[in-house]
């Protein structure tokens, strides 16, 4: 679990959805000699701060339970 917020969590999963819709697409297809540096490193930065807080996330117990209850169904 990121946060016990649900508008931070739900913002988080917007962000990495969009952060890997938006950018990992075309830099993941082709190979743009014309990038910036400074673009490269702030998208570089932004997908580390994203790996840096579900690093710190915990496992919740309400989402195990979540889990298990669909898995039973």
């Amino acid at each position: 679990m990121i946060s016990d917020d649900k508008m931070k969590r739900e913002a988080f999963l917007k962000m990495t959805r969009g952060i890997f819709a938006y950018w990992r697409n075309p830099f993941h297809h082709t190979l743009n000699d014309r990038t910036e540096l400074s673009l490269a490193w702030s998208v570089v930065g932004v997908i580390d701060s994203l790996l840096a807080e579900i690093d710190a996330s915990v496992i919740s117990d309400a989402i195990v339970s979540d889990s298990n209850k669909k898995e039973s169904k």
